[in-house]
């Protein structure tokens, strides 16, 4: 990947997951190593998926040009504005870029899913789900446990 496509990556999941969202959320996507996920996810994923993923990383890239008027990119909003963009692409009425920004969407949540104090919010129990829990996101977490 880009440098350019991982700048822009990490602009989209701090729009989607903004540092203190919610008062018992301490973590956002700005504390995640979002880029390397997204390349290790390139790289393993077939022609076809990485070619969808890249994709809906450049219709986040140029959303200020097409759904704000502005001529500038996704990183160099502020995050106001940039939750505005990705906001108006999730919404599209065009079905495939709602699509490929929904698929950028759910990635980010699955590396957000995987960090232990999001999970703890998310999940009312977490030990009680621990066992049902199989993430190879966190550094150094041990899948023993997992049966």
């Amino acid at each position: 990947m880009t440098r350019l496509e991982l700048d822009t990556v990490d602009a989209a999941a701090r729009a989607i997951f903004p540092k203190n969202s919610h008062a018992e959320l301490s973590v956002g996507a700005e504390d995640l190593d979002v880029r390397g996920y997204f390349e290790k996810l390139i790289a393993r994923s077939s022609g076809r998926v990485a070619f969808a993923l890249r994709l809906g990383i450049l219709f986040c890239m140029l959303a200020p040009i097409f759904v704000l008027g502005r001529f500038a990119t996704l990183r160099s909003l502020d995050l106001a504005d940039r939750q505005k963009a990705i906001e108006a692409l999730a919404y599209s009425r065009i079905y495939a870029v709602r699509q490929l920004v929904l698929l950028i969407k759910v990635h980010v949540a699955m590396v957000f899913g995987a960090h232990p104090v999001a999970r703890a919010v998310m999940l009312p129990e977490p030990e009680a789900h621990a066992a049902s829990l199989v993430s190879n996101l966190v550094k150094g977490e041990s899948r023993a446990h997992v049966a």
